[in-house]
């Protein structure tokens, strides 16, 4: 029986640190590419992450901020489903400061991509609020291969059509005309500036007839099959969040 002397052993132990960190690097950096691509697809600045697998499926993960109604308020996301395959997303709201609390109305999901319309309303009673989504088309992800996720927010008035509610002034939607009486009007902003930047509002289910819905009160001239535009309201032209989601 043959001894295997010391040199080599510490040869093969040398050789095997070598192919570990030659496949450890290789990952490290087809990580790198991966991220590099989608962040030249998304073409933005700024970016969130936004992490999968069972170590975190119980974490709340920051996911998009704004302002309403002079309320600074952020959204967490939690999400459920297989191994590689988001099914479900939790979010919830908290408002962090202002002049009143803002909750989650309801939330639609584009037809094929990982992109997602968050529809609030102002003067709420809880800090925080809570919604739960079934994704109709499941999402699905691959070990360290970053998958693009936007978020964009739709405000919707909470006045009735004299722009009140509980003697509350929705001031997002509406503005005093006559300060003797009281008299409102409904005042869309100004701004040009495309909400769904460029996506097209029928993408998102029924976005559209619930969103024809909700203005048909208020006189507001109905939504077609064409990107939202800020001009027609208000809460339109917040900015929306770009993230990368990663299974690991």
């Amino acid at each position: 029986m043959k001894i295997i002397n010391n040199k080599t052993i510490i040869l093969f132990i040398s050789l095997s640190m070598i192919v570990l960190f030659s496949s450890f690097m290789n990952e490290i950096l087809k990580y790198n590419h991966d991220i590099s691509t989608v962040y030249k697809q998304n073409n933005d600045e700024y970016l969130g992450m936004l992490c999968y697998g069972k170590k975190f499926q119980n974490k709340w993960q920051f996911t998009y901020g704004s302002q309403s109604y002079g309320t600074f308020y952020g959204m967490y996301s939690r999400f459920g489903g297989s191994k590689k395959k988001i099914k479900t997303i939790d979010l919830t709201m908290i408002n962090y400061k202002g002049q009143q609390n803002l909750a989650i109305d309801t939330v639609f999901q584009h037809n094929n991509e990982a992109k997602f319309v968050l529809i609030t309303k102002g003067l709420q009673n809880n800090d925080t609020s809570n919604y739960s989504i079934k994704l109709n088309n499941h999402i699905k992800l691959k070990r360290n291969d970053p998958k693009s996720m936007k978020f964009y927010r739709v405000l919707i008035p909470f006045g009735d059509k004299s722009g009140y509610k509980d003697g509350i002034l929705d001031s997002e939607f509406f503005k005093v005309v006559d300060a003797t009486t009281g008299r409102t009007k409904f005042d869309p902003s100004e701004e040009n500036e495309d909400a769904l930047e460029g996506e097209n509002i029928c993408d998102f289910g029924e976005l559209k007839d619930y969103l024809n819905k909700i203005f048909e009160p208020y006189e507001h001239p109905p939504f077609y099959c064409t990107e939202l535009d800020a001009t027609t309201v208000p809460g339109f032209k917040c900015i929306r969040s770009d993230a990368l989601i990663t299974y690991f």
